[in-house]
């Protein structure tokens, strides 16, 4: 497929790792929740336990002790559990009921219990998020240090590309969390629902850049064409004549986009606003509109490649079916540009078309 990667920062391992440990205060620590995070996400063993580490096994005794979830049954549950299991293998042992390679694999699960529960107490510390009004740069603090003490991949033997991989999304990261320490200027207090939110929608976005598209008309979902850069935004004007329906007693309608990220650098977009009040500013949609829904009726999709650059043209680098296109696809624009057919379109994506009936068609 043409166009930049669909992959998104949230589903690789770093991302999922941070956004599951954000979840897990407010889904308050269900077992099933907690165990799939450290299952499946790369996580940073407890200090000095590197070696016995094991979130499978951690899986099967909490299972053992019972818990369901809620902080107060990890800790009463896996304690019951953890001293059970040692007098049961005290006692055994010293009965002869049980043989010593038992008793000591039993006393091994007890610590493996204590080392979870000391686990799932410091973890419900680190996840315990600031108090509602917080400023940005603060949530943006408790996220950096949950991404720094939580988030490990082991060194493997033979193949780093795991290990790198992990330490370049973490960055990545990283730099979206400094970006969003900016949304303080525009917004001094935060929850932390829009913390995470936010936070979410950042790393969701694709890993690849979207640029400017050349000249022509760009068809798109929104959540594509917001990262790429345009002359003109039709879409605000809809926003406006629907807020127009919406509210008639208001005077004055204005539209721009927010980008709630780093990348758009927190900025709206346009920065002076689109205003359809204004008689010209309206005029101008209204005219650009009419062209679209006129060519739509009329059937005129032109494939205009847009300028040659990059080994690529401008418009085909973000179209699925760039693949599909013959090779001459510049060659055929230029025979069929002149074509009165296709005059509303160079209106609507050339600025200062002279019309030429004369050309080759």
């Amino acid at each position: 497929m043409a166009g930049p990667s669909r992959d998104s920062l949230a589903d690789t391992p770093a991302g999922r790792t941070l956004l599951g440990l954000l979840d897990l205060a407010g889904k308050d620590f269900r077992r099933d929740e907690v165990m799939a995070w450290l299952t499946g996400c790369p996580v940073r063993p407890p200090r000095g336990k590197e070696s016995t580490f094991s979130p499978s096994q951690w899986d099967a005794i909490s299972r053992q002790a019972g818990i369901v979830g809620g902080l107060d049954q990890w800790q009463t549950r896996l304690e019951a559990f953890e001293l059970q299991t040692m007098a049961k293998a005290d006692s055994g042992e010293a009965a002869e009921e049980l043989s010593v390679g038992r008793a000591a694999a039993m006393r091994a699960s007890a610590g493996i219990a204590g080392d979870l529960r000391e686990f799932i107490k410091d973890l419900s510390i680190a996840v315990a998020a600031p108090p509602p009004g917080s400023s940005w740069p603060t949530f943006c603090e408790w996220a950096s240090k949950l991404l720094e003490g939580y988030i490990y991949q082991p060194p493997s033997t033979g193949d780093n590309n795991k290990q790198a991989g992990l330490e370049q999304d973490k960055k990545r990261i990283a730099q979206i969390l400094d970006d969003l320490r900016a949304a303080d200027s525009i917004n001094p207090s935060a929850s932390e629902e829009e913390f995470k939110q936010v936070l979410t929608d950042s790393m969701q976005v694709h890993q690849g850049h979207l640029g400017p598209t050349g000249q022509g008309v760009f068809v798109s979902s929104f959540a594509s064409a917001a990262g790429m850069s345009f002359d003109a935004i039709w879409m605000l004007g809809i926003y406006s004549l629907a807020a127009q329906q919406l509210v008639p007693g208001a005077s004055r309608f204005q539209a721009a986009y927010w980008f709630t990220s780093g990348g758009g650098g927190f900025q709206f977009a346009p920065p002076d606003f689109f205003d359809i009040s204004d008689d010209d500013t309206a005029q101008r949609f209204r005219e650009g509109a009419l062209h679209i829904v006129s060519g739509i009726q009329a059937g005129v999709f032109p494939a205009n490649p847009g300028p040659f650059s990059n080994e690529n043209f401008a418009n085909c680098r973000y179209c699925d079916f760039d693949r599909l296109c013959p090779a001459r696809r510049g060659d055929i624009w230029e025979r069929k540009k002149h074509d009165p057919k296709v005059v509303s379109y160079r209106e609507l994506a050339e600025d200062g078309v002279q019309t030429d009936l004369d050309g080759e068609v």
